[in-house]
């Protein structure tokens, strides 16, 4: 409430934007600990508003700590994010699955990149390999719907990978 009343006091000066910012930060701390099994169902879209709020911040309050700070945590907040697990091993001509986890994405591109022998032999998949095999040319190229709430949070679905034969793949 502290930090309310300063910025209600400060609307014009770099007091109430700190105040302000301080009052985000502890809010998105707050919506941080969302669990979607025991939160209360308001806090799910606690991020979205917290995202208006510093947006409102970085605008009014331009060239002052406060908007760096609130430019920097609302690029937090929005920024995209992706990772996918698969088993190492998967039953040959057969469809298998995926979990794409995910933040602020609707749709993921893939390439499905056979491998040979060698590609195992070399430092543990280091930067240069992976140069190497992704300028191979991909037995599929795929795009993905994802199911988007909105609400600015990690998500994770799995995905249906289309029956390959056997061998070694890079997704």
């Amino acid at each position: 409430k502290a930090l309310s009343a300063i910025a209600e006091k400060n609307p014009d000066n770099g007091y109430g934007a700190m105040a302000s910012f301080l009052k985000m930060q502890q809010e998105y701390q707050e919506a941080s600990r969302y669990d979607p099994q025991t939160s209360s169902p308001s806090l799910r879209f606690a991020l979205v508003n917290i995202a208006k709020e510093l947006s409102t911040i970085t605008n009014r309050y331009n060239a002052t700590a406060a908007a760096a700070m609130s430019a920097n945590l609302l690029s937090s907040i929005e920024s995209k994010e992706m990772g996918m697990e698969t088993e190492k091993v998967n039953i040959p001509d057969m469809p298998f699955l995926s979990k794409v986890s995910y933040r602020n994405l609707q749709k993921i591109y893939y390439r499905i990149i056979q491998l040979t022998d060698e590609d195992f032999t070399r430092q543990n998949f280091a930067d240069s390999s992976w140069e190497k095999i992704t300028r191979r040319p991909s037995l599929r190229t795929i795009s993905q719907e994802l199911p988007d709430p909105g609400d600015k949070r990690l998500h994770s679905v799995e995905i249906k990978i289309d029956a390959l034969s056997a061998g070694q793949y890079a997704i």
